[in-house]
């Protein structure tokens, strides 16, 4: 194996440093040794009279693992990397190319120059990880382009065009080709001008206005002031430094803040999440994914038109079939409701709507998506001779997936005859957009079919996850252990707005029973109505919802579910609702209590946690990273928890098993712990320890 950077000097005094450890050159241990040797050879260089340094493979450089965060670095550290960069007596020029992100932007910005090929993007995500930049972008990039557009890098994350850098003035240059040749012609020109070098570490002051700058610090500071994670407001504080303290003193306030996020519970929960995501996203076995350009839905529900939109939205042409032209006018008429509502919430303006809609094709035949390169059926029938027409007419490259709720995949590979192109595809919830989709093999699914899935998950921007087949499978029935217990406790005495309010609190997107709502409680009375024939014998069963959907109060699509939806308007509670629940309570003799919300929360993440373990034994999901990536991305669990498996870790194992034990008493069905937990902590374990 090569050096991963290495120090090369022309005739003409050019000097260049090459990071030579593609596809994504990151910033390990090996390769900060790298370059210190590198920056040794390049600062005693007779003659040197500029210095290109750039990167081989598909980008300038990704930065580091979010795994180094987790302990103190080895070797040089990158900070002082590049301060020995920036010190050097002649131009440095930073070729920026490919995906440019967190510590390798650092490293750039301590370049005098950079400049970029016209598809780079450059970001510093270290905000979703619960950390600030470490090596010094909290200091230098506000002093390049300013605080308010560095505060927005920074507090954001989002990857910038390399385009738009040019309007920052992050980078000098942008090239449309060649971007070696182009960058060593720029250091000629640097050259003959006589131009010095250009360290932000000597700017004494911001670019702009320093009043402008402090009022937008003032800005920023309220909008993060109710933030639960600290790496925002620490953020603030250090591009506060930039404006108000030399250089080297705001370094250290930066390594400080950086460190004080780096032990905190909610940078550790972020990183677990990263980590987490990184893992769900890779199939048990590598394969090729076949190509993915036209997708045929069968089947016009909710599910099947929020699939329709993701993969209209992701740029494939589909083909969407229901049985007769009454059926498919209805999906069609559902999937313009939903592009319209976009275009009036400005998340998608007229011209992208029409370009999807082109897009488009509706069927009535089933021989008209032939030509699809994987058909998705949504439940649309279950018979055994669809199944057989829906085997013959697709191609013979094809995948053919399902979207069912309930879990009849070895039916849909037997009946279509084509087992190994047979592939569970499920998203969490049926609503738009959707965040994750849980890929399913059958038993005689091939690695083709899953590969292919998981690629089509990532085109619709959602997270894959592999599942095994269970009702539920993983986020529906860690959301349904929530919603048991949430439903138990209107029973005792809670009202669904106190059950939201104290899980918004917690950190969730939104409540269980606003998403149910959302959602349509029709969707979760059809899995209730699946489980009632093996629904344990002494399971406690909650009739409130129900009742509501007996009266026709289906949530957001009839104005009406747990909470109002007057038209116009926003949700509402319903004041009817206590006469509901205390006509609930007194048909079972129930006599309510307050219900504290500290007790919702402990209770709710109790259940997913128990639920999340039993999943895992069962081996329904592949580890406990994965459950709270089905948390996180299916219903809105707070990532900055990390995931109710996360949470139960840092909450410590011992103490969630004697909760669970407590519960069990009355209610052994619901409470009883998972004999993971037994296992775990006998052997001093925790659920990460089962990640790897």
């Amino acid at each position: 194996m090569g050096q991963a950077a290495r120090f090369e000097l022309s005739d003409g005094g050019v000097g260049r440093i090459v990071l030579s450890a593609p596809p994504f050159n990151m910033l390990t241990e090996a390769m900060r040794a790298g370059l210190d040797e590198a920056l040794a050879k390049a600062h005693a260089a007779p003659g040197l009279k500029a210095l290109l340094i750039g990167g081989e493979g598909r980008g300038f450089s990704a930065g580091v693992e979010p795994a180094t965060h987790d302990a103190p670095p080895h070797g040089p550290a990158l900070h002082d990397l590049c301060a020995r960069l920036e010190a050097l007596d002649c131009p440095v020029i930073a070729l920026l190319h490919g995906s440019v992100s967190g510590a390798g932007l650092e490293l750039a910005l301590a370049a005098h120059y950079r400049v970029a090929a016209a598809g780079t993007h450059m970001a510093l995500p270290d905000i979703t990880l619960g950390l600030p930049p470490s090596a010094g972008a909290t200091q230098r990039l506000p002093r390049l382009i300013g605080a308010e557009p560095a505060l927005e890098m920074m507090l954001v994350g989002k990857p910038v065009a390399a385009p738009e850098a040019a309007r920052l003035g992050l980078v000098d240059r942008v090239f449309e080709n060649d971007l070696g040749g182009s960058a060593m012609r720029f250091a000629e020109e640097l050259i003959a001008e006589g131009r010095p070098p250009r360290r932000l570490s000597e700017v004494a002051h911001l670019p702009g206005d320093s009043a402008a700058a402090l009022q937008a610090l003032k800005r920023r500071r309220a909008q993060v002031l109710a933030s639960p994670m600290p790496a925002p407001g620490k953020i603030v504080d250090c591009v506060e430094a930039a404006l108000l303290l030399p250089f080297e003193a705001g370094l250290a306030f930066e390594r400080a803040a950086y460190e004080d996020c780096r032990s905190s519970d909610a940078s550790r929960a972020q990183r677990h999440a990263f980590l987490a995501e990184r893992r769900a996203a890779r199939p048990a076995r590598a394969a090729r994914p076949r190509p993915l350009r036209h997708v045929a839905i069968a089947g016009a529900d909710a599910t099947g038109v929020a699939l329709t939109a993701a993969c209209l939205d992701a740029g494939l042409d589909v083909a969407l079939y229901e049985e007769n032209d009454a059926a498919l006018a209805g999906g069609v008429e559902r999937l313009d409701a939903l592009y319209s509502d976009a275009v009036s919430a400005g998340r998608l303006d007229h011209a992208a709507r029409a370009k999807s809609w082109a897009r488009l094709a509706g069927a009535t035949r089933l021989e008209a998506l032939g030509g699809a390169d994987m058909l998705i059926e949504t439940g649309l029938r279950r018979d055994p001779a669809f199944y057989r027409r829906l085997g013959r007419v697709l191609r013979a490259d094809a995948c053919l997936a399902s979207a069912t709720e309930a879990p009849d995949l070895d039916r849909l590979a037997a009946g279509s005859g084509r087992p190994a192109d047979a592939v569970g595809l499920h998203p969490a919830l049926p609503i738009s957009p959707i965040r994750l989709v849980e890929v399913v093999p059958g038993a005689r699914t091939g690695p083709e079919a899953v590969a292919t899935a998981f690629a089509l998950a990532q085109k619709l921007g959602a997270i894959p996850l592999s599942s095994g087949i269970a009702e539920g499978f993983v986020a529906r029935a860690v959301l349904s252990a929530a919603l048991d217990v949430a439903d138990a406790l209107l029973e005792e005495g809670a009202t669904p707005y106190q059950v939201d309010s104290a899980l918004v609190g917690y950190g969730f997107a939104r409540g269980l029973y606003r998403l149910v709502d959302t959602v349509g409680l029709d969707h979760f009375w059809e899995a209730r109505r699946r489980q009632d024939a093996t629904r344990p014998a002494g399971a406690r069963y909650v009739e409130i919802a129900d009742r509501l959907c007996e009266a026709g109060r289906l949530g957001v699509s009839t104005g009406r579910g747990y909470y109002l939806y007057p038209e116009g308007a926003g949700p509402a509670e319903d004041p009817d609702m206590a006469a509901r629940l205390a006509e609930e309570r007194a048909a079972k003799g129930i006599r309510p209590r307050t219900v504290p919300e500290g007790e919702i929360v402990q209770r709710v993440l109790a259940a997913m946690a128990n639920t999340g373990a039993r999943l895992v034994e069962g081996k329904i999901a592949r580890r406990p990273s994965d459950v709270d990536v089905a948390a996180i991305h299916g219903f809105g669990f707070p990532r900055w928890r990390g995931g109710p498996m996360e949470a139960a870790d840092l909450a410590g194992l011992l103490r969630m098993r004697s909760t669970l034990r407590v519960l069990a008493e009355d209610d052994p069905v619901l409470w009883t712990p998972a004999p993971l937990f037994d296992d775990l902590i006998k052997n001093g374990r925790h659920f990460a320890d089962l990640n790897g």
